[in-house]
């Protein structure tokens, strides 16, 4: 989810409003599943979801575990930032 700035507007915070208090609300970037091993493991991430190119800015990624008879584990959200990539010379 990317983070968006955004003013409070009839008890909500609302993107793109001009009045109102300040405030912070996050939009879905995208969704993406994969398929690991029992226990912890390491998940790569490349400034990409699917083919979608993630623009610069703050993101929170939410993850949770799904065993192979559907039982679910807690969810863990995690917050990272995309950079602008160096310009090649």
């Amino acid at each position: 989810a990317r983070r968006v700035a955004g003013r409070r507007s009839g008890g909500r915070c609302k993107p793109g409003a001009r009045k109102g208090t300040r405030c912070v609300l996050y939009k879905a970037a995208g969704s993406t599943a994969r398929t690991l091993g029992a226990g912890a493991a390491p998940i790569s991430l490349t400034g990409r979801v699917g083919s979608t190119v993630l623009t610069p800015g703050d993101y929170r990624l939410t993850l949770r575990a799904r065993t192979a008879d559907g039982r679910r584990s807690a969810t863990v959200t995690v917050a990272f930032t995309v950079v602008a990539a160096r310009a090649r010379r």
